[in-house]
């Protein structure tokens, strides 16, 4: 009986902090911000051809929109689900 107990307060603990879709998010902006890195060190993609100055401000920029990105998402998952908006222009996400 204390066993069910203990399951039913992990669950609700674990579905209050979203600790998947927090650890989700922080992996993807992680990927991603390592894919633009690799990307820029070796001059491929959006990089080639560019002076060494503007792809490490290409980068930095990139850098910074993706933890903004992530930012956001992590103030999503701390909305309760009926006030969540996607950025779309605002239709409301299914949780």
């Amino acid at each position: 009986m204390a066993s069910s107990g203990l399951v039913a307060i992990a669950a609700g603990v674990s579905g209050h902090y979203k600790f998947r879709e927090r650890a989700a998010n922080a992996h993807r902006a992680a990927d991603a911000m390592e894919y633009e890195s690799e990307a820029a060190n070796l001059g491929i993609g959006r990089y080639k051809d560019r002076d060494p100055a503007e792809i490490v401000e290409m980068l930095v920029e990139e850098v910074q929109r993706l933890h903004k990105e992530q930012q956001q998402r992590e103030q999503q998952l701390e909305q309760p689900p009926e006030t969540r908006r996607d950025h779309s222009g605002g239709a409301e996400l299914s949780s």
